[in-house]
C-alpha cells in the first residue's frame, strides 16, 4: 500500500475516479481551431450550429471562419494581437473565435454588463486596434468611442444568420439606426476585405487564445488569459471521462460567452465533441425554458435559478424529458434538497440521468470539479 503524505497536491486522491487510460491520456497539442477541425474532419456534413432554427454544418462553419481569418489578416491582425469582442451568442461570434485562433490572435471578451468606465478601461488595457460589436450592444460604446484605443469598429447584426422569415420580422423589431463611417463599418463590408488573402495557420498550444474578465465586484475587473493548452485540457477531461456523447446530440448554449464557462464548456467543448450547438443570444429564464421545450436539447447547462424557473413551469404540464441526456448546472449554489427535487422531476418525466453539478472559476477556464454519471453525491 502506498503511504499517504496528507498533501492533496502530492497524493492526488481524485485520481481514483479515473481509468488508467484517462490518466495516461494527453490533451490535444495545438490550437483550438486545429482541435475542432481535426475532430470533425470526417464529419463535415454534420451540423455544428443552430441559430433560431437555421442549421450550419461543420464545413460551412470552418469555411466561414477561414473567410473571416482572411479579412482579419487584410485588416492587419497578426499573431499575438488583441481583438475586442463585445458580443453575445451568434454564429458570427464562432467564426471570429475560430478565425482569431487560427491566426494566433487573442479574442478579448468584454462583458456588456460592465459600466461604460469599465468597458473603456478594459479595452484600453489591451491596446487593441480592432473591435467587433453586436449591433444591439453598440449603444454601450457610443459615448466612449473617442476615448478608446480602437481604430476601427465592426458592427455585427444579431439577425445576420437568422432564417429569412425570422430575419425579416426581427429586423423590423430590432432595427437600430447606426451612423457608419470609415471607423465604424458593417460586418459584410469587413468581410469583403479578405478576398484572395493567404492564411498561415498558427498552431501553438501555449499561445493565449481568449481573455475573459472577472466581475469586478470587489474592485477593478481583472483580465484572465486562457491559453490553447488550458482550454484543450478542460476539453480533454470530458473527452475521456465526462460525457458518453454521440455526434447527433445537441447542446443548448445559453450561458453568456463573456464568461469562460459560456465559451469553453458550452461552445468549444461541444464543437470538439462533434455536437450541434443551439445558440441563444439572450440569457434569461424565459428563453432557457422556451428553448428546452422547443429544441429538446440532449445536453443543457444552466444556472440553478434557470432550472428552478424551468421545473416550476413544467410541473403542471405533461412534458416528456426522455431526450435529455445531460442536465447540467453550475455557477450558483444549489442546496441538496433542491437538487433531489430536480432529480425526482427529471426521473418522473422520463430522463434517466441525474443533474450534473459542478464548481469552477474563470481563472480555471470554467470547470474545476464536477460530478459525473458514475460518481455522484448531493451537495
Amino acid at each position: 500500500m502506498i503511504s499517504q503524505t496528507g498533501y492533496p497536491s502530492i497524493d492526488k486522491p481524485w485520481l481514483k475516479y479515473y481509468s488508467v487510460a484517462a490518466i495516461n491520456s494527453e490533451p490535444f497539442n495545438g490550437s483550438i481551431y486545429e482541435h475542432i477541425k481535426k475532430k470533425n474532419i470526417n464529419c463535415l456534413g454534420n451540423y455544428a450550429l443552430q441559430y433560431f432554427g437555421k442549421k450550419i454544418t461543420y464545413k460551412e462553419m470552418l469555411d466561414r471562419a477561414d473567410w473571416v481569418a482572411q479579412a482579419l489578416i487584410k485588416e492587419g491582425v497578426r499573431r499575438g494581437d488583441n481583438v475586442i469582442l463585445l458580443m453575445s451568442s451568434c454564429p458570427e461570434l464562432v467564426y471570429l473565435l475560430l478565425a482569431l485562433n487560427k491566426i494566433g490572435a487573442v479574442a478579448n471578451m468584454i462583458n456588456p454588463l460592465f459600466t461604460e468606465e469599465q468597458i473603456r478601461d478594459r479595452i484600453n488595457d489591451t491596446d487593441a486596434k480592432l473591435m467587433f460589436v453586436l449591433d444591439q450592444l453598440h449603444r454601450l460604446t457610443e459615448h466612449i468611442s473617442n476615448d478608446l484605443c480602437i481604430k476601427k469598429m465592426v458592427v455585427v447584426p444579431i439577425i445576420n444568420s437568422m432564417p429569412i422569415m425570422t430575419k425579416c420580422v426581427a429586423g423590423i423589431k430590432l432595427n437600430k439606426k447606426i451612423d457608419y463611417s470609415n471607423k465604424l463599418i458593417r460586418w459584410n463590408d469587413f468581410l469583403r476585405y479578405g478576398e484572395s488573402v493567404t492564411i498561415n495557420p498558427v498552431n501553438e498550444s501555449e499561445l493565449p487564445a481568449i481573455m475573459v474578465y472577472s466581475s469586478g465586484t470587489t474592485g477593478a475587473s481583472k483580465g484572465i488569459v486562457l491559453t490553447n493548452k488550458g482550454i484543450n485540457t478542460t476539453i480533454a477531461h470530458y473527452e475521456y471521462t465526462g460525457f458518453a456523447y454521440e455526434r447527433h446530440y445537441s447542446f443548448l448554449q445559453i450561458v453568456p460567452v463573456w464568461f469562460s464557462t459560456g465559451t469553453v464548456f458550452c461552445l468549444l467543448l461541444p464543437l470538439c465533441l462533434g455536437v450541434e450547438v443551439l445558440m441563444e443570444p439572450v440569457f434569461n429564464e424565459r428563453n432557457f425554458t422556451k428553448d428546452i421545450i422547443k429544441y429538446q436539447p440532449n445536453m443543457v447547462m444552466g444556472a440553478t435559478s434557470l432550472w428552478i424557473h424551468f421545473f416550476d413551469y413544467i410541473k403542471s404540464k405533461k412534458i416528456d424529458l426522455s431526450y435529455m441526456k445531460y442536465p447540467i448546472t453550475g455557477g450558483e449554489k444549489i442546496l441538496p434538497h433542491t437538487e433531489e427535487e430536480f432529480n425526482n422531476i427529471l426521473n418522473e418525466r422520463g430522463c434517466r440521468r441525474h443533474l450534473v453539478t459542478g464548481y469552477g472559476m474563470c481563472e480555471l477556464g470554467s470547470t474545476a470539479s464536477s460530478t459525473s454519471m458514475e460518481h455522484y453525491k448531493y451537495g
